[in-house]
């Protein structure tokens, strides 16, 4: 994905966990006033998880969003749930 894409908005409910291959993303907030926060930046090999928002199906506080050119594998938590009910 090219640098500055946004993956997850802000609000949306997480539905899906990433895993970065190459590049660096960043988790950011934004005020009622528009204000923008950085909370963490994940790096090459590290897994990108609204954990809350998956596990309580609530909107996400973050806004996930690519900082150079990336390449992100995706896996919906669907998929891992019915992986595990099966397995």
């Amino acid at each position: 994905m090219p640098s500055r894409h946004i993956f997850h908005h802000q609000g949306e409910v997480a539905k899906e966990i990433f895993f970065l291959l190459e590049g660096i993303c960043h988790a950011v907030y934004f005020t009622d006033k528009g204000k923008e926060f950085s909370k963490q930046f994940y790096w090459e090999n590290d897994w990108i998880i609204g954990f809350e928002s998956l596990v309580n199906q609530t909107p996400s506080p973050y806004q996930l969003e690519s900082l150079t050119p990336c390449s992100i594998m995706s896996l919906p938590i669907e998929t891992l749930r019915t992986w595990r009910k099966n397995k």
